[in-house]
Order: C-alpha cells, then structure tokens, then sequence
C-alpha cells in the first residue's frame, strides 16, 4: 500500500467511527424520548384514575344528599 492508500483507509474508517457515535446518540436519544413519554402516560392514567375515584365519591355524596331532601 503507498501512502495515498493508507490515508484513504484510514479517512474511511474514521468516517465509519463517527457513524457508529452518530447512531448511538441517536439511539439514546430516541431511547430516552421513549422513557419520557412512558413517564407521561403513567402520570396521566394515574390522574384519570384519581378523577374517576373523585367522580364515584361525588356520585355517593349526592345520592346520599338527594335521599337525606327526600327523608325530610
């Protein structure tokens, strides 16, 4: 190989490492987006859970009000 060859190689190998950590930020990236948005489904069933227990204790209270105006 004269020097030209050897130069050439390495550029192309260079060029393949900077892929690799491109790819791999890339992947970490995506990976944590995907932790984000996992995070902001739990937290949003977790309040719609939290509403619907809000709604049946309401539920409760009225029919405990309406049966307590029509005892007296």
């Amino acid at each position: 190989m004269n020097r030209v060859d050897v130069h050439v190689q390495r550029d192309r190998e260079l060029k393949k490492g900077e892929k690799v950590a491109r790819m791999g930020r890339g992947s970490q990236g995506t990976r944590e987006g995907r932790i984000k948005l996992r995070t902001r489904a739990e937290i949003k069933e977790g309040a719609i859970k939290d509403e619907e227990a809000a709604r049946e204790a309401s539920g409760r209270e009225l029919s405990e009000v309406c049966s307590f105006l029509l005892v007296v």
